[in-house]
């Protein structure tokens, strides 16, 4: 595993409250400490071959006077402190629980999210000037007690040696701390595979049509596999598009508080995402298109590795163009995309005609088949071997 050029990344806080119940001395983010909303950041870096996190915190009056040492390493920006890193405090990460964090000023943020971004591209700069020393003293210490060396007493204080001991947790015994932890979030968010959950989302206008007809087709095989599903229509709802106001960056959710981000909870948990859409002119429907729209960029959560599929109805034609519009919102984020024996689509006009086409209904039954098989083996490769590691987007603009 090689050592990517440092981020900063906030942890799932889902996770860190797992792992915080398995010791205490792991930063609680629990509504009851009152710290849900603040986030848990650090930088990854790799020791034998596993990611760690060492958290990144704000300076406080005691720091001022510590020295550097093994366990603990100071930021500091033209003469001041900006920042600390605690090694003593480093956990063992995933790919699933980590979400790197957007340092880029944009012009629609605000005074408080400016002056966030620049403090963390500060720091973030100075961990990239020190990334082989960071990088040097996260193994050097994991070395060190591996081999059951004993440095504390000469070169640390009793406070260092209090925090020393989740040290002993965290790094000689972290992967089994690792698995444990993974085990609870994943049970927590449904990614057991006797707990798997899809999403579907009928944008047609009427209830109980031909839309209908193919989600129910596909629901049958779902259940049968002892997958959950739940069926949100968004067709026959006053959806309006997105209007470009940039609100969702601050706030993780979209500025109109409509069924989008009643939505979003139930994406970011759902292991699949079905979208199916009636044909209009060639297209999806214009509500299920404002939907979607807002839905996958006002949701800031890592959606890789979430199955996507997308079903058409239509009476004849502009079926295939239909399908490859709705695919475009799973290829662009990472989302595998199940396919069928055919292009995923049903033909009916009048109300209940699907139920007629054999070949489409029987193409919905293989596509939820393709689907359980994907999310499953998906689930089991996570297990295994983690997600693929993701490098820092690099955006490339036509006009600079």
């Amino acid at each position: 595993m090689t050592q990517l050029p440092l981020e900063v990344y906030r942890i799932d806080m889902k996770y860190i409250r797992n792992l915080h119940h398995i010791d205490d001395r792991v930063f609680s983010v629990s509504p009851q400490t009152g710290k849900d909303e603040r986030p848990f950041l650090g930088v990854i870096l790799i020791c034998n071959q596993h990611k760690y996190c060492v958290p990144l915190s704000k300076p406080k009056k005691k720091h001022e006077k510590m020295r550097d040492k093994v366990d603990f390493k100071k930021i500091v920006h033209n003469g001041t402190l900006i920042g600390v890193l605690n090694f003593n405090l480093m956990i063992p990460v995933e790919d699933a629980q980590i979400q790197r964090m957007d340092t880029k000023i944009r012009k629609h943020d605000n005074r408080d999210t400016r002056k966030k971004k620049e403090l963390l591209k500060k720091e973030l700069e100075w961990c990239n000037e020190h990334a082989r020393d960071l990088t040097n003293t996260a193994n050097v210490l994991y070395q060190k007690y591996i081999s059951g060396e004993n440095f504390t007493a000469r070169e640390s204080s009793v406070w260092i040696l209090k925090e020393w001991n989740w040290n002993v947790v965290s790094i000689t015994k972290s992967y089994s701390l690792l698995t444990k932890g993974v085990a609870q979030y994943r049970t927590e968010n449904r990614m057991e595979e006797n707990a798997m959950k899809v999403l579907m989302i009928n944008g047609s206008p009427r209830i109980g049509g031909n839309t209908s007809i193919a989600l129910k087709e596909m629901e049958q095989i779902f259940a049968a596999a002892g997958v959950e599903t739940e069926t949100i229509q968004i067709g026959n709802k006053d959806i309006r598009g997105c209007i470009a106001c940039g609100t969702c960056a601050d706030k993780g959710k979209c500025v109109f508080d409509d069924m989008v981000n009643e939505t979003a909870p139930k994406f970011e948990a759902c292991d699949g995402l079905v979208i199916a859409s009636p044909v209009y002119y060639a297209s999806a429907n214009g509500t299920m298109i404002s939907f979607l729209d807002r839905l996958f960029y006002s949701t800031p959560f890592d959606k890789s590795m979430k199955v996507g599929a997308s079903v058409v109805v239509a009476r004849r034609g502009g079926m295939s163009a239909t399908f490859d519009e709705l695919n475009k919102y799973f290829t662009i984020c990472g989302m595998p995309v199940a396919s069928s024996q055919y292009w995923n689509s049903v033909h009916g006009r009048v109300q209940g005609e699907a139920a007629q086409d054999a070949e489409g209904l029987q193409t919905m039954r293989a596509l939820a088949r393709n689907m359980t098989f994907l999310m499953k083996s998906i689930a089991l490769g996570k297990e295994t071997y983690g997600l693929p590691e993701k490098e820092p987007v690099q955006r490339t603009n036509f006009i600079r």
